[in-house]
């Protein structure tokens, strides 16, 4: 579905119908043609199941969590980042308050 390139979640104004209207046809088609609406909503399941399921989700916070450990690989890409930072002449820091 198109979004104009100005509506941002800073926008406070509505788009125009002419912006609406493909919007508006998506949901009619849907409304209308019910092999339609079952072919979107089965996808629409399975996408989501793919990224949000229980055993997704699971997944993504072990991985997060094993990472946190001292050596852990969220540690070591950061690490790696601002190393490679660094070489390329790129590295910047705020100076330490001294006290």
């Amino acid at each position: 579905m198109p979004i104009p390139d100005w509506l941002t979640f800073k926008t406070v104004r509505l788009p125009s119908e002419a912006e609406v209207q493909p919007w508006f046809d998506a949901v009619c088609a849907l409304w209308d043609d019910p092999t339609l609406y079952q072919r979107v909503a089965t996808r629409a399941r399975q996408i989501a199941e793919e990224r949000y399921s229980e055993q997704v989700s699971r997944k993504r916070h072990a991985d997060y969590l094993t990472s946190l450990r001292p050596g852990g690989r969220l540690f070591q890409e950061r690490r790696e980042e601002r190393l490679g930072d660094a070489a390329n002449g790129e590295f910047t820091s705020a100076p330490r308050p001294r006290g």
